[in-house]
């Protein structure tokens, strides 16, 4: 059974970017993965998990094959106290992931793939990526504190879908610098809304959601389409902000 989510308060792979307008960022037609990386303060091997994050930064296919994005939950108070980015979200999408599966209960660092439970990386250190499927071009725009949103899927799709898009911090202060220097694609703030059929695309337009004042070069944004309450993406875009917009 798919697990249906409640609306929470309100990627971008590639990049059209001109020195003036917006911020663009456009999917290819076939499927870019979405990779969720559930960890927490004090998981044994997270730490290792974040050096192989470190070791996608500068990677090309992140955004056109695969994103990333890496929820922190801290399903204890204790856990939550020792993680500067621990946040409720991450706990409560995690636990939606857990009763989907019908699992005994949370565990990190957990790596889900395009909604699945996916444990490759502990044997080969890495997401065992599977090429795409055709599934439609995500483009989104971001200018003035608003991003625009149009999905032109590949085939029948019902008339609304949800678009949910999350704020990446990238090469943030680690309070235990020894065992992880930084962190990377940690999700900072989340924001969801319906997308509404029009002429065959799906489109949206939002303000967007308010994130810590880091500095411009350390935000980036992720943002994937699926069908309505359900967890698995059907298209994900995203990339580097390089100047965040105003909230």
């Amino acid at each position: 059974m798919r697990k249906r989510l409640l609306w929470l308060p309100v990627v971008l792979f590639g990049v059209q970017a001109a020195q003036a307008g917006p911020l663009v960022f456009v999917s290819p037609e076939t499927r870019v993965s979405l990779v969720e990386v559930y960890s927490a303060a004090g998981c044994l091997s997270c730490a290792e998990i974040e050096q192989w994050l470190h070791s996608l930064v500068s990677k090309q296919d992140v955004w056109s094959r695969f994103a990333v994005v890496v929820y922190h939950a801290g399903h204890t108070e204790e856990a939550h106290r020792a993680d500067p980015y621990a946040l409720a979200v991450s706990v409560r999408r995690q636990n939606a992931y857990v009763e989907m599966w019908g699992a005994e209960r949370p565990y990190t660092p957990c790596f889900v793939l395009n909604g699945l439970e996916d444990k490759t990386w502990f044997q080969y250190g890495a997401v065992r990526n599977r090429p795409g499927r055709p599934a439609g071009v995500l483009r989104m725009e971001v200018e003035d504190g608003r991003i625009r949103v149009v999905f032109r899927p590949k085939g029948a799709m019902p008339a609304g879908l949800d678009f949910r898009m999350v704020v990446l911090g990238m090469g943030l202060f680690s309070p235990n610098p020894k065992e992880v220097p930084e962190y990377n694609f940690a999700v900072l703030c989340e924001a969801a809304a319906p997308l509404a059929q029009l002429s065959g695309e799906y489109r949206v337009n939002m303000s967007f959601p308010a994130h810590p004042p880091y500095k411009e070069d350390s935000l980036a944004v992720a943002g994937w389409v699926s069908l309505p309450g359900e967890l698995e993406p059907l298209q994900t875009a995203g990339g580097r902000l390089g100047k965040a917009p105003s909230p």
